[in-house]
């Protein structure tokens, strides 16, 4: 299970919202990633699309094999990223225009991919069909 989060971030705060996003936060969700509490955790940036000026602009996916326990893998985020939580928050800054609980399907990666040389962009097309097997054809 999956939770999107889309911010809204405003322009003159990007720079830091970035900087907390993955000096911080990454550190925080790597802890929970090596230990298999969390399988996925990523910040994509919106580069295109519609209303660019008024939409979300971010989106943080968490994904974990028990969306319950998600509050407590950011528990001890402080210590495990070295910062105070003032330093490292992006609410106070940035708008939550929208969140999902999303249950991954029909996800599809090659086996022998490397995320981190292979992949530098991730379309993504949203679709609620009752017909998801012709959405993908």
């Amino acid at each position: 299970m999956s939770s999107w989060q889309f911010r809204r971030v405003p322009n003159d705060k990007i720079d830091e919202f970035i900087k907390r996003e993955t000096t911080y936060w990454s550190k925080g969700a790597q802890k929970p990633v090596d230990s298999k509490e969390m399988s996925f955790w990523a910040l994509f940036e919106k580069v295109s699309g519609y209303d660019l000026p008024n939409s979300s602009n971010y989106l943080l996916i968490n994904t974990c094999p028990d969306i319950d326990q998600t509050g407590d893998l950011w528990g001890n985020v402080e210590a495990i990223a070295g910062a105070k939580m003032t330093d490292m928050e992006g609410y106070s800054f940035s708008t939550v225009t929208s969140e999902f609980f999303v249950k991954d399907r029909e996800w599809t990666q090659p086996a022998k991919a490397d995320p981190a040389k292979d992949f530098n962009y991730v379309i993504m097309n949203y679709q609620n069909t009752n017909y998801p097997d012709s959405l993908i054809r």
